[in-house]
Formats: C-alpha cells, sequence, structure tokens
C-alpha cells in the first residue's frame, strides 16, 4: 500500500530539437511533467515562464502533471537592414494537455519584438494570449521593458 506516487513516478523530460538557417531559428519541442492526480512533480527553484508560456498558466505544476508540445521561431534582423536592423522577433506556440487523462488545458502564442535603441540598451515589447479549455481562464498579458548592459 502506498500514500501517493512512488519516488520514480515524479519524472520531468524534456526534448528540444532545433534547426537554424542564418538569422531564423526553428525549433519543436516537448516538455513533460509528471503528475498523478493529486500530486505533481514541482520546479520551486525554476522559472517556467521561460519554458511553459508567459501568460504564467503553468508557474506550479498541475495535479494532473503537464505536457506542452511546441513550436518556436526566432529571426534576428541583419544589422544591415534599414530601420530595424539588430531588432529580432520571436512567436512561440503551445499545446497544453495533462500527462493524466490527456486533458487538454488549453494553447497559447506569445509573440516578442526587441530593438537595439543603443548599444547598451535595448527595448522589448511582449506579449502572451492563453485560450483555456479546462484549465485556468482565458489570459492576455503584455509587457514593455527596458534592458541595460554595463
Amino acid at each position: 500500500m502506498t500514500n501517493g506516487p512512488a519516488p520514480d513516478e515524479a519524472l520531468s523530460s524534456q526534448t528540444e530539437p532545433g534547426v537554424s538557417h542564418g538569422p531564423t531559428t526553428l525549433k519543436l519541442g516537448y516538455e513533460r511533467l509528471s503528475g498523478d492526480g493529486r500530486t505533481a512533480l514541482q520546479t520551486p527553484l525554476a522559472t517556467l515562464h521561460a519554458f511553459n508560456g508567459w501568460a504564467d498558466k503553468f508557474l506550479t505544476t498541475p495535479a494532473g502533471g503537464l505536457r506542452d508540445v511546441y513550436v518556436d521561431v526566432g529571426h534576428i534582423f541583419p544589422k544591415a537592414t534599414p530601420a530595424i536592423g539588430g531588432a529580432s522577433l520571436r512567436i512561440a506556440f503551445h499545446d497544453f494537455r495533462s500527462t493524466r487523462g490527456d486533458l487538454h488545458y488549453g494553447r497559447e502564442w506569445n509573440v516578442m519584438a526587441a530593438y537595439p535603441v543603443a548599444p547598451w540598451l535595448t527595448g522589448m515589447i511582449k506579449a502572451a494570449r492563453y485560450k483555456a479549455d479546462t484549465f485556468g481562464a482565458d489570459t492576455t498579458k503584455v509587457w514593455a521593458q527596458l534592458e541595460a548592459r554595463f
């Protein structure tokens, strides 16, 4: 008789093959964080914002676990490109499901654009749109930030 999942059931796996051609990168990814319906693998020292969508719906792994299948495309415009040289654009799509029961949690689009204002200063706009199915609520977030390097 056991109380909860056996230690070997709390698993995490991720694979992210990608290909680059010049300034453009394409990644296809799969991440799995296990859950048994009562408890799930947690990563308290990690920021899942960078991995499981920028709407931050999955900062804590749901009890049913999390399976994230995603596509991420990035492009850096060559410095010689008039007006937008050095700027970068990134678009990602996530499809979220549970690892237990295969419930469809929702889908999310992420978009980011960054522009070097000066050699030491970059401006960035970042947006996320999560469309809930069986987990959480529809969420839209937008950030504007400046990053200074000294």
